[in-house]
């Protein structure tokens, strides 16, 4: 399965055009600024001074929305870029249009600082992707190296999550990881964005913290506490909200397991889990330090955010459409029936978890779902539309994966109440991974094709529809095998050594 992550991760890496994410361009600035050592750019003096009612030559921000206006006056930082690397006039072009124009450029036009939204933003998870430009001998192939950066770091963070969730009691674990990782999530894994790493970051913090919730049924060892420092630190260290999707995860889990037995795990774990969580308040500490620092400010008030709930319950359906997928700058959806089949996966394994589930571990899967909706409530009319922004799927993905996780946990645990399900857990799981496989690459094909007509199309970077079957039987195969080769004779204990024993 890591195999048919890796490959889409790459197909997204090289098949989308450049400009094909959100604000990919102004994320692309900011990491190339970060890995030439410049973490925090210079405010535009002309830009400082300009009113909300005069134009603002940016495609996201106009007179008409003075709010949002407001935000990107007080965020944008101007950078210098390497000369070899500037999009000059082209920066503006859309997705699509961006390569042809660059062909265009001349090379010896001068090439003045220039100016990225994302200016103020975090540079902890610029820096990788920033790196990777440094490999680049033009602008669109420093897009594509820091795209390949964030999805190389996705894939470690997902093998580490399938890795702690690993059982011997038969791939039945797995179910919710398949689940959690949706086309969106890895859309935004092959992106430049910070959300590569919260989301990707989330999960395998999650995926920790379920498994961490088995003992001492399945004993943990070194490398589950040290998942959960990685996946910690990369949600804690990406976004403004990391810390507090941190404190959300610790609750979720909590709630579903006997708090006692998680004090035993954590008393018997000694310096593993002090290390493991230093790690992550440290990382928590450090986002809010810069964004007490660095970051503008968000004006709330509290009248309009109880004006905005309405509409921000209006969005919530929306939302729910993005979490699956919906790709480009959020305007190419996956086609309704993939995202219906999707969704209707996860709907099962949350209806099969409240089914089979002990009182605590109903109560934890539906309130999860419900902290889900309340959060993006609170993100939407709270932040984002206090600013004259709309909240999308990715900004609350990295806690939405927490449901999904949690669910295929509940049943994993409870599957001796579902006889028939225990004995065929190798077939149900092995056609959940199929079906996975198959709609994240019609999701690749529905983005090739919308973009079909532009000059920057790569249409025969993804093969044909026999493609679709050949990963998704492979797929099947793969955890069927596992199942029938006796997955209850691991290599290895997860981590190496057992809790208190090492």
């Amino acid at each position: 399965m890591l195999l048919a992550v890796a490959v889409v991760l790459a197909s997204w890496v090289l098949a989308n055009p450049v400009g094909g994410s959100p604000d990919e361009l102004n994320h692309v600035l900011r990491a190339e600024a970060v890995g030439q050592g410049d973490l925090s750019g210079r405010p535009n003096p002309e830009l400082a001074a300009t009113t909300a009612q005069a134009p603002l030559v940016k495609a996201c921000c106009g007179p008409d929305n003075p709010a949002r206006l407001r935000w990107v006056q007080r965020g944008a930082r101007l950078v210098t870029v390497p000369a070899r690397l500037d999009f000059g006039t082209c920066f503006d072009q859309p997705a699509g249009f961006v390569g042809a124009c660059v062909e265009h450029l001349n090379p010896y036009a001068p090439h003045p600082p220039r100016l990225t939204t994302m200016g103020t933003l975090e540079p902890g998870p610029y820096l990788l992707p920033g790196m990777a430009t440094r490999l680049a001998h033009d602008p669109l192939t420093a897009v594509r190296w820091a795209r390949a950066a964030n999805a190389a770091v996705t894939v470690v963070l997902l093998a580490l999550a399938a890795w702690v969730l690993w059982s011997p009691e038969g791939p039945l674990a797995w179910v919710g990881l398949l689940l959690a990782v949706s086309p969106m999530v890895l859309f935004v894994g092959a992106s430049p964005a910070p959300s590569a790493l919260e989301v990707a970051g989330g999960i395998c913090f999650a995926a920790a913290l379920v498994r961490l919730a088995r003992v001492p049924e399945q004993a943990a060892g070194r490398g589950v506490w040290a998942a959960l420092a990685v996946g910690g630190v990369a949600l804690a260290a990406s976004r403004s909200l990391g810390p507090v999707w941190v404190v959300l995860d610790v609750g979720a889990v909590a709630a579903m397991a006997d708090p006692r037995r998680l004090w035993t795990t954590l008393r018997d774990a000694g310096g593993w889990a002090a290390a493991a969580a230093l790690a992550v308040v440290a990382a928590g500490l450090g986002t809010a330090a810069w964004e007490l620092t660095h970051q503008p400010g968000i004006p709330f008030d509290v009248g309009y955010f109880f004006r905005q709930l309405g509409p921000s319950v209006t969005d919530l359906a929306r939302v729910q459409r993005e979490l699956v997928g919906v790709f480009g700058s959020i305007d190419v959806p996956l086609p309704v029936p993939a995202r219906m089949v999707w969704t209707g996966l996860v709907i099962a394994l949350l209806m099969a978890a409240v089914a089979v589930g002990a009182r605590r571990q109903r109560r934890a899967v539906a309130g999860v779902v419900l902290l889900g909706v309340v959060a993006t409530l609170v993100v939407s009319s709270a932040l984002l539309r206090q600013n004259g922004f709309q909240v999308q799927g990715r900004h609350v993905l990295a806690l939405a994966v927490v449901a999904p996780l949690l669910a295929g946990e509940v049943v994993h645990a409870n599957r001796h109440r579902l006889p028939w399900l225990a004995a065929r857990a190798g077939t149900v799981v092995g056609t959940v991974a199929a079906v996975a496989v198959l709609v994240h690459v019609v999701g690749l094909r529905t983005n090739l094709r919308h973009y079909a007509a532009t000059p920057d199309h790569v249409d025969s970077i993804v093969p044909g529809p026999w493609w679709l079957w050949v990963l998704g039987a492979g797929a099947a195969a793969v955890v069927v095998a596992t199942k029938a080769a006796g997955a209850g004779r691991p290599p290895a204990d997860p981590g190496g050594s057992q809790v208190g024993g090492a």
